[in-house]
């Protein structure tokens, strides 16, 4: 993994070309990729199943998917060690989603990267935990 950071920080509701891009800085963290290598999902589809469709497409291309589940505690027990990223309160903006990219410990998870250059992290536990792994096929 390597640390890629968002370079665009407005809130939804500003405007499309300034929306904040930590979620796409948490996929090229992830891959490996620079920034510019990794679409922009909520300027392309703010809705957030056409969003899912085009983050799978994305993957997909790259021999890769998702999973994203609500984070519970007890799943760390399932994946100890597993990078993923997480979901939940920004510190700028409690009422919305930031991302960071963290790891599953043996009782919860730690940071490993915020993608905003303040290093805030979240507030409180993440609201969902989303694992990017090599698609499969035969």
């Amino acid at each position: 993994m390597r640390r890629v950071y968002q370079n665009l920080f407005g809130p939804p509701g500003g405007p499309i070309e300034e929306l904040g891009n930590c979620y796409p800085a948490c996929v090229a963290s992830l891959l490996n990729l620079d920034l510019d290598d990794v679409p922009h999902f909520y300027q392309l589809h703010q809705n957030r199943e056409t969003f899912l469709d085009e983050v799978l497409k994305f993957l997909n291309a790259q021999q890769m998917t998702a999973l994203r589940f609500p984070y519970e505690p007890w799943m760390h027990r399932y994946a100890p060690g597993a990078l993923a990223i997480f979901s939940g309160a920004s510190p700028r903006y409690p009422q919305l989603l930031h991302s960071v990219v963290g790891q599953l410990t043996t009782d919860g998870w730690n940071l490993v990267h915020d993608p905003h250059p303040d290093q805030m992290g979240l507030v409180d536990d993440p609201k969902d935990v989303e694992f990017l792994f090599p698609l499969m096929i035969l």
